[in-house]
């Protein structure tokens, strides 16, 4: 999961519900197929805080709140009832806010760090085998840090 990656099973999703909501049985199936065939579907915790997803569609963009199923900013012009219909279907719901959830902390893990396996400048692996989600490099400045910490709580302990 990376951030502005289109997610499939969404895509796939919304694709089938705008095609069985605007098809009939005096309309062809196939048109609606076609002219959903480039709906992109992704979340980017970057650039809105809220829980949100986009839908691309063409040209066209637009943003919709997870929790309300309304629209943040964009138009997809008549498809943006539907997008909101979707996204108000409460399995749908869960499933977004469970994968924004799993996207919020990915990112919150890259960002302070946490890494099980990474690689140093030299190529090497850098492996975790304390299972903290510290790099070696880490760990060893949040040893510091401790070392650092309980030396100046003994200083204050023995200046009182």
């Amino acid at each position: 999961m990376g951030e502005q990656e289109s997610i499939t099973k969404f895509e796939n999703s919304l694709t089938d519900y705008l095609v069985s909501a605007q098809s009939s049985q005096f309309t062809d199936v196939m048109s609606f197929t076609y002219r959903y065939n480039n709906l992109k579907f992704f979340m980017a915790p970057s650039k809105v805080k809220e829980p949100h997803f986009y839908v691309r569609l063409g040209i066209s963009e637009a943003c919709f709140s997870i929790t309300t199923g309304n629209k943040i900013d964009g138009s997809l012009g008549p498809e943006d009832r539907l997008v909101q219909k979707w996204a108000n279907r409460i399995n749908i719901q869960r499933e977004l806010e469970t994968y924004w959830q799993a996207l919020a902390q990915e990112l919150k893990e890259k960002e302070l760090g946490f890494t099980t396996l990474s690689k140093t400048d030299d190529g090497t692996e850098n492996v975790d085998m304390t299972s903290t989600g510290l790099s070696k490099s880490k760990q060893i400045i949040a040893r510091e840090k401790r070392k650092k910490l309980v030396k100046f709580k003994r200083s204050k302990k023995e200046g009182i």
